[in-house]
């Protein structure tokens, strides 16, 4: 068992927010670095942690957005950067479209280095090479919960390889697939213990909220079209702040050890059918994308 030091400060993590959006083949729509920086820190507080998850293989948000940014300490070779100005930490992400007998599986990576991300052909290419990279790997339950126990059938120590799982997404709240998440860890995995076969660590797998927002607006028609709402940080997981000398290694056992009492909600629907309007109508029709 991992014991954190009762004198240990503890930081709010939104491990998932895009942070603006990109129309496909477009350009990545986010006003500043800045301004970013500045809502993550009034959402989070000091030292509060946003992971940006680059959205496919072909595709690098998190570094168009840390390559914009001045004045700012690398960490671990550019895997998260920290803000002293803002006091905040970013850090790469990748979602991890893949499958498992043509069943679609929602991966969610960190620990990614700055400009490479992970190949999603299948599920076992995505394993291995996690495994061989050391990057902390979990599944986004809200984004395939149905999918994920129809693939355990067939697959049951798929759950081996992870070190946490999304539980709650603010975005999800109109899919209504937050609760039988949150039911799956508490039936499926709370409380045991893995046995992980690439690494042989015996480990527990913890669960995480992230807001999974889409958009950092900034003009009064960005923002009324978000409910006046700032979605980065409005979900998070209190988790004892990572070293900058050991972070990611802190940040894993960290997340394995998270659980529900770790967690703050908050349900996002302005933004959701924002996006899904955005999705349906602007990226099929070609019309232009506002900020």
């Amino acid at each position: 068992m991992i014991l954190f030091s009762i004198n240990m400060d503890y930081v709010r993590f939104d491990g998932k927010h895009w942070i603006a959006k990109r129309p496909r083949n477009g350009p990545f729509l986010f006003h500043s670095y800045e301004y970013v920086a500045e809502q993550a820190n009034q959402a989070l507080g000091k030292n509060g942690i946003v992971a940006i998850p680059n959205a496919r293989p072909d595709e690098y948000r998190y570094e168009e957005f840390i390559n914009s940014a001045s004045g700012i300490k690398e960490i671990e070779d550019g895997r998260a950067i920290y803000d002293s100005g803002h006091e905040v930490y970013f850090m790469k992400a990748q979602k991890i479209n893949t499958n498992f007998n043509n069943i679609p599986i929602t991966f969610l990576a960190y620990n990614l280095p700055f400009e490479k991300n992970i190949d999603d052909k299948t599920i076992f290419r995505a394993l291995e090479e996690s495994h061989k990279n050391n990057y902390i790997l979990g599944i986004t339950l809200p984004s395939c919960i149905r999918n994920l126990e129809q693939v355990l059938e067939s697959y049951p120590s798929l759950l081996n390889h992870l070190d946490f799982v999304v539980g709650y997404s603010g975005i999800a709240a109109l899919k209504k697939t937050n609760i039988p998440s949150l039911g799956f860890y508490q039936q499926k995995i709370k409380g045991k213990t893995f046995d992980n076969s690439y690494s042989k660590e015996h480990h527990k797998i913890g669960i995480i909220a992230v807001s999974g927002g889409h958009r950092t607006p900034k003009t009064l028609l960005g923002r009324l079209f978000n409910g006046f709402n700032q979605t980065i940080g409005s979900s998070y997981t209190r988790i004892p702040e990572p070293s900058d000398n050991n972070f990611m290694a802190d940040l894993r056992k960290s997340l394995q050890q998270t659980n529900e009492a770790d967690h703050y909600l908050e349900k996002i629907f302005a933004e959701a059918l924002r996006h899904k309007f955005s999705i349906d109508v602007w990226d099929k029709t070609g019309l232009p994308h506002f900020k």
